[in-house]
């Protein structure tokens, strides 16, 4: 066996630039500052107030961000918020979103060159001022707080803002399509806050909260299914709302954190298991499954929560109950373009499906009355004189039928399939 001396050994430790390289170059700046809110609302969680706001304030000059919500205690901020990473011996924060442990420091680190993060709670004041160059500087890794007057900040209030922003921080910052995009992240990802109640301001101004709707009535419903799995609380409701093309999918939320918005990939169940991909005609479906846990750890979404990790064993067992919940609906909505198909040519005279899409109310989805089953309408099959009728079916290659469809202006094979036999038959056979 080899002996291990000092001068057989080999400094592994990490440099604090390429540790703040690493932490901040795989995550998009709007959604590093989502990690800043987490924290916020994590604090909104777990307290009792109804009269929670966080208020943020973005420009070329400064960054900010403020919060009524319960405050961030100077023993947790010592021992764990400044830590690079959680620890597992970090108190839990039943049902949090921040669970991850790097979100205020990746942030900050990202657009900031010097920051302070002041707070008070339990009758605590203190307030730690960070020179980045300077601290990068220096072999401790160490913060260093000082003691305010209690009375300096109100109980309850966190505040953090950026003393000088980072160049690219700053000129980014001064786009006034950043804040509006930013704005729509907020609203979304924090869609089920801000109906219950919470007030988010950007520069200003109360964002109002994304909800997603579904329709319903006696003739049509919404499925809601709610199973556990290893601890974890898993809510699924799906349905119909009116179409558009960029809303339609899956919503996917951790812990009232919106993860996933309007995903039509594989991802959540389009083209697996015999579940169509995502098209024109299932503009229309709208579904959200829902995962709660107090072990935030358990839940199924990435490090910066822009999706969901399809590994986690939860996320696969709920991915099942998905496809079972969305497969009637999809069905439901092929036979509506079917039934658009039959009724342009003449082949049935109404619509019980597009009429029960236009006719149903729209509800709030969490607010809309569900069943454990979907129902629908009947359709009206199509019958011709003599009662018969022939499939054609035939395989060309797909840019051809795709070239095709533009020509004709329709989005199914089927469609391509029928008006090509009708003008053929119309001009080779005549129009009988």
């Amino acid at each position: 066996m080899t002996t291990q001396h000092d001068e057989n050994r080999v400094d592994a430790s990490p440099t604090k630039e390429f540790f703040i390289s690493m932490l901040t170059r795989d995550i998009a700046t709007d959604r590093a500052i989502l990690d800043l809110i987490d924290n916020s609302i994590d604090a909104y969680q777990s307290s009792s107030r109804t009269d929670s706001v966080i208020s943020i304030t973005i420009n070329g000059d400064e960054f900010s961000i403020f919060d009524n919500a319960g405050g961030l205690d100077l023993d947790t901020a010592k021992e764990y918020a400044f830590r690079f990473g959680r620890s597992a011996s970090s108190p839990p924060t039943p049902n949090s979103v921040g669970q991850f442990g790097v979100g205020m420091k990746r942030t900050l680190f990202k657009i900031a060159e010097s920051f302070y993060v002041e707070s008070r709670k339990n009758d605590i004041s203190y307030r730690i001022d960070v020179d980045i160059q300077e601290w990068v500087s220096k072999e401790s890794w160490d913060f260093f707080f000082d003691l305010l007057d209690k009375d300096s900040l109100r109980e309850g209030v966190t505040n953090i803002a950026v003393k000088k922003l980072r160049p690219e921080a700053s000129e980014l910052f001064s786009e006034k399509t950043f804040s509006i995009g930013l704005g729509n992240e907020i609203a979304a990802a924090y869609f089920k806050q801000l109906a219950n109640g919470l007030t988010i301001e950007l520069n200003g101004t109360s964002i109002r909260s994304e909800d997603i709707f579904v329709k319903v009535s006696d003739d049509l419903s919404c499925i809601k299914k709610s199973i556990d799995i290893d601890g974890v609380h898993v809510s699924i409701i799906c349905g119909v709302d009116d179409r558009e093309l960029e809303d339609g999918g899956w919503y996917v939320i951790c812990n009232g954190r919106l993860v996933a918005e309007a995903d039509q990939s594989i991802a959540t169940g389009w083209g697996y298991s015999g579940t169509p991909k995502y098209h024109a005609d299932f503009a229309f479906f709208r579904g959200i499954v829902e995962f709660s846990c107090p072990d935030s750890s358990k839940l199924p979404w990435t490090t910066t929560k822009t999706g969901v990790d399809q590994d986690n064993k939860i996320y696969k067992a709920a991915l099942h109950h998905m496809s079972t919940s969305m497969k009637p609906v999809i069905a439901f909505l092929r036979e509506r373009a079917q039934e658009v198909t039959h009724i342009k040519d003449g082949f049935i005279s109404d619509t019980p499906l597009m009429r029960a899409i236009e006719n149903a109310k729209a509800y709030r989805i969490y607010d809309a009355p569900a069943k454990d089953e979907f129902i629908r309408p009947e359709r009206i099959l199509p019958v011709d004189d003599n009662n018969k009728m022939a499939n054609v079916q035939y395989a060309v290659p797909v840019e051809k039928i795709e070239l095709v469809k533009k020509s004709l202006g329709v989005t199914t094979n089927r469609e391509v399939g029928e008006k090509t036999f009708k003008y053929y038959f119309k001009y080779e056979c005549g129009d009988e």
